[in-house]
């Protein structure tokens, strides 16, 4: 009995600069299955598969594609049916498996097939610098839609992947703002302002104030600041507010949350930052002479912790050198309902003036 010749390329059809082109595959495991005469049905065992048309040499079944994508054996004349499954994550084609196999008839001769497939965006199909914002429809870059690694640095036009062109997951998962949808923002004021005293919370002229900030389900708002302050008269109060409603913290002295405010310490300007309770201010309470205070001489520019120290000497510090240390700063992380907020930082004072310079309020509300 004469063989029949297989011959298949396995290949897969690409955009290259919008213009369609076919790349071959390696790696897609091939399998061979026999049907009954009549039926439908397959033979419980795989036929017998040769690399010549005469010969004993035969071929493994299932066998898989070189790098050419290339399927070719010989079998005996019937009908079959071939299985395709690509062995490559994410897969490039889809299977041909049960249902969707291939189906061949097979009778004396040669037969050459080819299977373009799924049209997956590679690396290879993308010059450097071709993915422009033009390219791109808004909320269109969704995970499924890039292979893995497929679009490295060099494939993007420098700005052009914007926040518009980002699945609105992923940009609720980054805390990136989307046209009317604001996720994060900044309150940057470095001129020195003055508000007079009062016995309740309120904002300078130039406010330190992100507004309409939108948390998601499940978010979290990330609330960074840092100001240097000042006072004609009392020592001032400072505290984190989303909209009317101050920052409350848990605390060891209370069975329930307390607000979280700051007291800003002694003469000339003291520095101010948020920390993991709201906000912190540095303090040094010396046994025997109480709080001292140096004016603090302004922030660096070379590299600079967001932090402040409050440290406490014991009573017997002159004798034992014993103290406790504080250390804070950082982001303040911040859970609430699903909405949107105006998130401030507030000052109040009993008496005299406060005065304050170089306040940066930043703000991320981020999904998860």
């Amino acid at each position: 009995m004469s063989r029949v010749h297989y011959t298949e390329v396995i290949q897969s059809v690409v955009e290259i600069l919008g213009v369609d082109a076919v790349v071959t595959l390696g790696n897609v495991r091939v399998e061979v299955w026999e049907l009954e005469p009549g039926l439908d049905t397959r033979f419980p065992t795989k036929p017998t598969l040769y690399t010549t048309r005469t010969g004993g040499t035969t071929k493994t079944n299932p066998f898989f594609t070189n790098d050419f994508g290339q399927v070719e054996f010989y079998t005996n004349p019937g009908r079959y049916e071939i299985e395709l499954v690509d062995q490559v994550t994410p897969k490039r084609i889809v299977d041909r498996v049960g249902s969707g196999c291939v189906g061949w008839s097979a009778v004396a001769g040669d037969h050459n097939h080819t299977l373009p497939d799924s049209r997956l965006v590679v690396t290879a199909s993308l010059t450097d610098l071709s993915v422009t914002t033009p390219k791109l429809a808004d909320t269109a870059v969704t995970t499924p839609k890039i292979t893995d690694a497929a679009v490295t640095t060099p494939k993007l036009g420098d700005t052009q992947v914007t926040p518009p062109k980002l699945d609105t997951e992923l940009a609720v998962d980054l805390g990136v703002t989307q046209g009317s949808t604001k996720r994060r923002g900044s309150a940057i004021n470095s001129a020195e302002v003055t508000r007079s005293s009062a016995a309740a919370y309120g904002l300078f002229s130039a406010p330190d104030l992100v507004s309409g900030v939108v948390l998601p389900a499940d978010g979290l708002l990330l609330i960074q600041y840092s100001a240097e302050v000042k006072t004609s008269g009392a020592d001032p109060y400072a505290a984190i507010f989303l909209g009317a409603n101050q920052l409350k913290a848990a605390s060891q002295s209370s069975a329930a949350p307390i607000i979280a405010e700051a007291q800003i310490v002694g003469s000339g300007y003291q520095k101010l930052v948020s920390w993991a309770g709201g906000l912190i201010s540095r303090l040094h309470f010396s046994a025997g002479v109480g709080i001292t205070h140096p004016t603090y001489s302004g922030d660096v520019t070379t590299g600079q912790a967001v932090s402040v120290d409050q440290v406490n000497e014991f009573s017997d510090f002159a004798t034992t050198g014993g103290y406790s240390l504080l250390v804070g700063g950082g982001f303040c992380v911040v859970e609430a309902a699903a909405g949107t907020y105006d998130v401030s930082v507030q000052f109040k004072a009993a008496s005299g003036t406060i005065t304050a310079r170089n306040r940066r309020l930043r703000v991320i509300a981020m999904g998860f």
